[in-house]
C-alpha cells in the first residue's frame, strides 16, 4: 500500500498539458464525488468512535465484530484514498515545493527561472491557461487538506490508545505500522511546506478577485469555501501561526497534545476536533426547531407518495449541486394510511412496523445510505417543498410504495448514475420509485444524472406533478401564491 507521503510528493504536480486532454466537467464531478464520499467516510469512523471509545483502553473488551467493523473501515479509508490518488497521478510533476509561484493579471502564464535557478510559474487567472492550471493546482491542495483533516478528526483520536494504535499498527490493509506512517507523514515539515503553498495560491487568487473584480465561478466559489471550512486551516488562522517557523511549533504542540491524550481529554471536545459535519454545517436550518404542532400541520397536509424537497445554503456540500432544491425524498404515510390501502402487511412494509409507528415516515438517500427517518430529522432545513402526482390509480400507489420501501438499506450512489439501481442517489429515488415518468437528466461522461430541480420540473404547469405545500425561509407560503412561488423557484436565477 503507498505511504501518505506518495500524496504530498505529487499534491502540486498536476500537469496543465495532461488536465488539457481530461473532460473538465468530469474533474469537477470526480472531485465531488470524493469530497462526498470522504464527508460520509469520515462521519462514520467519528461516530463509531465515540460509541465504542469506552472499548478502546486497556480496560475495556473489542468483540469480534468490533475488529471486524474498525478493519473493514480501515480498509475502506485505504481505498478512498487511492482513488483520490488516481484523481490526482492523472498529471506528471510539474510545480514543486522550492518552485516560487508569481500570481498577477499583469503577467503571462508561464514557467521561467531566476538568475540563482529556481523555478517560477507565472499564473494569470484571467487567462484560460493559467485559470485552468490553477483550478487543478487548487483541487490537489484540497485534497491534501482533505488528508490534513481526515487525520485531525478521525486518525488522531484512534491514534491516542495504545491498544488500537497496536492494533492498527499490527493489522492495518497493507504494509505494517502504516498508522505510525501516517502520523510521521502528518508532522513531515516538507509536507506542511507543499500546503502552505497552496494555502498561499487560494489565498492570492481570492485577493485578486476582489480588486481585479473578474468573474469567479461557481466550481471556484466551493473550493474557497472548502478551504475556509478546513479545520487546520481555521486553526492556523485562529492562532497566527502563517509562516513555517510558526507552523513548526504549532505542529510541535499538536504532537504533544495527541502523545498526552488520554479517554474523555479536552482534544475530544475541543472545537478543531469535535463532530465532523460541523465541518461542512455553518448553522441549523430555520425549520429544525419547529414544534410537534408546527410538524403535525405539514404532515397533515401530506400523502403517501408525495415527494419532498429541501433547500439547505448553509451546507457546504449542497452548494456543488445545479438548481435552486438540494435534496429529493419520498413521504410513505402513516400506519393508517397503508391499512387503508392494503400494504400494512406486505413483506417490503412488516419490518419498518415499529419504526412507521414511531413517525419514521420518509424515505431518503443520505452519504450513510437509503434510510427511513422523521419529520423532524428532515426539517433541519431552511425550505422545505413538496409535490404531489397527478392520476395514479390505486393499484399504482400500491406499487410505487413498495418500490420506495424496497430501496432502504441500500447504499448511497457516489456516481450519481440513474441507469442502476443497486445504489441510489437522493433524487434517484424519484426516478425509481416513479418509474412511469420520462424524467429530465442531464449526461455527463456517458452516464445519466437527475438532480433535484430536474425532479420538481415536472410539477410545473403542465407536468406529471403539482406542489401542494411550500416553506421559504422556515414561513409557509400561502395557498393562493404556492404555485407562483414554486414556479419562481425552479424557473427564476437560482433554478436550473
Amino acid at each position: 500500500m503507498k505511504s501518505i507521503s506518495l500524496f504530498f510528493g505529487l499534491l502540486l504536480t498536476l500537469s496543465t498539458q495532461l488536465f488539457a486532454g481530461v473532460n473538465l466537467e468530469y474533474s469537477e464531478e470526480r472531485f465531488h464525488e470524493l469530497i462526498e464520499a470522504n464527508l460520509s467516510l469520515r462521519s462514520e469512523g467519528i461516530a463509531f468512535y465515540h460509541k465504542h471509545r469506552d472499548k478502546f483502553d486497556k480496560s475495556g473488551s473489542l468483540t469480534g465484530e468490533d475488529l471486524k467493523n474498525i478493519y473493514d473501515f480501515s480498509g475502506r479509508y485505504m481505498e478512498l484514498r487511492s482513488q483520490m490518488f488516481e484523481y490526482v497521478e492523472l498529471a506528471k510533476k510539474e510545480i514543486g515545493p522550492r518552485d516560487e509561484l508569481i500570481i498577477g493579471t499583469d503577467v503571462e502564464t508561464r514557467t521561467g527561472r531566476n538568475w540563482h535557478g529556481k523555478k517560477l510559474h507565472y499564473l494569470n487567472p484571467k487567462e484560460e491557461a493559467g485559470e485552468l492550471k490553477i483550478r487543478h493546482l487548487k483541487m490537489a491542495t484540497i485534497f491534501g487538506l482533505v488528508l490534513f483533516d481526515n487525520y485531525l478528526t478521525l486518525i488522531a483520536p484512534y491514534y491516542s490508545h495504545d491498544k488500537i494504535r497496536y492494533l492498527l499498527n499490527r493489522d492495518f490493509p497493507g504494509d505494517k505500522f502504516q498508522l505510525d506512517k501516517l502520523t510521521e507523514s502528518f508532522f513531515s515539515y516538507k509536507q506542511r511546506k507543499v500546503l502552505f503553498q497552496g494555502l498561499y495560491l487560494f489565498e492570492r487568487t481570492q485577493v485578486l478577485a476582489k480588486i481585479e473584480k473578474y468573474h469567479v465561478s461557481s466550481f471556484e466559489r466551493y473550493m474557497n469555501k472548502l478551504v475556509g471550512a478546513s479545520p487546520i486551516v481555521d486553526y492556523l488562522k485562529s492562532t497566527g501561526y502563517l509562516d513555517l517557523k510558526g507552523f513548526t511549533h504549532l505542529f510541535k504542540k499538536l504532537h504533544d497534545d495527541l502523545k498526552y491524550t488520554t479517554r474523555g481529554s479536552a482534544f475530544q471536545t475541543s472545537k478543531l476536533f469535535g463532530n465532523a459535519m460541523g465541518i461542512f454545517q455553518s448553522r441549523s436550518g430555520k425549520m429544525k426547531n419547529f414544534t410537534e404542532k408546527q410538524r403535525n400541520r405539514i404532515s397533515s397536509k401530506l400523502k403517501p407518495l408525495d415527494v419532498l424537497f429541501e433547500k439547505t445554503p448553509f451546507r457546504l456540500t449542497d452548494r456543488f449541486i445545479p438548481g435552486y432544491y438540494g435534496h429529493v425524498a419520498i413521504w410513505v404515510g402513516t400506519e393508517k394510511e397503508l391499512k387503508e390501502l392494503g400494504l400494512w402487511n406486505h413483506p417490503s412494509i412488516v419490518p419498518y412496523h415499529t419504526m412507521i409507528r414511531a413517525g419514521h415516515q420518509i424515505v431518503e438517500a443520505l452519504r450513510p445510505g437509503v434510510q427511513l427517518n422523521t419529520l423532524e430529522h428532515f426539517l433541519d432545513i431552511d425550505d422545505f417543498a413538496a409535490i404531489r402526482p397527478k392520476d395514479l390509480s390505486r393499484e399504482q400507489v400500491q406499487d410505487y410504495l413498495v418500490r420506495a420501501f424496497n430501496q432502504v438499506g441500500k447504499g448511497y450512489d457516489f456516481n450519481f448514475d440513474v441507469e442502476t439501481d443497486r445504489l441510489i442517489v437522493c433524487s434517484e429515488i424519484a426516478y425509481v420509485v416513479y418509474h412511469h415518468v420520462k424524467w429530465p437528466t442531464d449526461k455527463m461522461m456517458g452516464r445519466y444524472t437527475i438532480s433535484p430541480d430536474h425532479v420538481a420540473l415536472e410539477a410545473l404547469p403542465g407536468g406529471t406533478f403539482y406542489p401542494v405545500v411550500l416553506y421559504q425561509g422556515g414561513v409557509e407560503v400561502l395557498d393562493e401564491e404556492l404555485d407562483e412561488v414554486f414556479i419562481q423557484n425552479i424557473t427564476g436565477p437560482e433554478g436550473l
